[in-house]
């Protein structure tokens, strides 16, 4: 039989807690900054998504010690994170197809044919 540090998990720390959310929350953080918005209105807009302060997005992005991670906290940082790439996903793969329009209409006036119009297949 097992002893008991066999059969019981790992603890996980709070600063193991806090690294383990950190990439999530600064690639949300760093979405907002880069749609234009200022770093303290990112935090903000972040904030309401997962239901924590903006004073809580800078403590846990600045690595302070008196920054807890609960369990429902990694939870709603991921479901923020995961829409995020859902919503980046589509977006690329709209302007994907957009590009693939420019490049049919192109190469039909090249071609000297008439060019295909916005939602008109072939």
């Amino acid at each position: 039989m097992r002893d008991k540090s066999e059969r019981t998990p790992p603890m996980v720390t709070a600063d193991e807690a806090r690294a383990q959310v950190r990439p999530d929350l600064c690639a949300l953080v760093e979405h907002f900054c880069a749609s234009g918005h200022p770093k303290m209105r990112a935090y903000r807009r972040v904030g309401d998504r997962i239901g924590r302060s903006a004073a809580w997005i800078q403590r846990v992005l600045g690595r302070d010690d008196d920054a807890t991670v609960g369990l429902h906290d990694a939870i709603n940082i991921q479901s923020a994170y995961e829409r995020l790439c859902v919503k980046v996903e589509a977006a690329a793969d709209a302007a994907a197809a957009r590009n693939t329009r420019v490049r049919e209409m192109r190469h039909a006036a090249d071609e000297g044919a008439p060019a295909p119009r916005p939602g008109e297949d072939r």
